[in-house]
């Protein structure tokens, strides 16, 4: 006859204090960019943080392991899109807490882009055309105005300026005209 000893079995369980956000602030440093922070758990057994992220209100789709980091840096926000955030605390053993309280933080939207500057130069040709030439950033469209009482403007051409940041425009009118006042407007990037 075997013998057979059965023994009680004692399961524990047990569960990791939830740390909870204490500072949620935007880092000017670069646009796109949140750092996080949050209180540690006071549970003495916590070794780690995870910080939980995603688009949508208790539904995480990234999760960063910051160890035992008690902030953390999220970049390559998208401007105007709202994130969620939680953070959850582990031990040694890879038990994790339930989610901290939910946070949330709308980036925003883009300042639009002042205008950039040209500088602008006049001269005359031999016609006695007025040459305006100068320099302005790559690729942007200026319209060429012009104006004999400097009130009414009328657009007389248009310029973009080339990869190495410069432009010119002829105004073929000018032998015509006894005076005449210009201005660049941009008109795209």
């Amino acid at each position: 006859m075997t013998s057979r000893i059965l023994r009680n079995v004692l399961l524990v369980s047990f569960a990791l204090l939830v740390p909870k956000f204490s500072v949620f602030q935007a880092a000017a440093v670069l646009p796109g960019t949140l750092t996080l922070a949050w209180d540690p758990s006071s549970d003495p057994s916590v070794v780690g943080y995870r910080l939980y992220d995603g688009m949508a209100s208790l539904n995480y789709t990234n999760v960063v392991d910051v160890g035992s980091n008690l902030t953390a840096s999220i970049s390559g926000l998208v401007a105007g899109a709202t994130y969620y955030f939680a953070v959850t605390a582990y031990d040694s053993t890879g038990l994790e807490s339930t989610f901290s309280g939910q946070i949330s933080y709308t980036v925003p939207a883009a300042a639009p882009r002042p205008p950039m500057l040209a500088q602008l130069f006049l001269s005359r040709n031999r016609s006695r055309q007025a040459i305006l030439s100068g320099t302005g950033p790559a690729g942007f469209v200026y319209d060429v105005c012009a104006s004999m009482d400097l009130s009414s403007w009328s657009v007389i051409g248009s310029i973009t300026v080339d990869a190495f940041g410069r432009f010119q425009f002829t105004d073929g009118q000018t032998p015509s005209v006894p005076g005449q006042f210009y201005r660049l407007k941009q008109t795209s990037p």
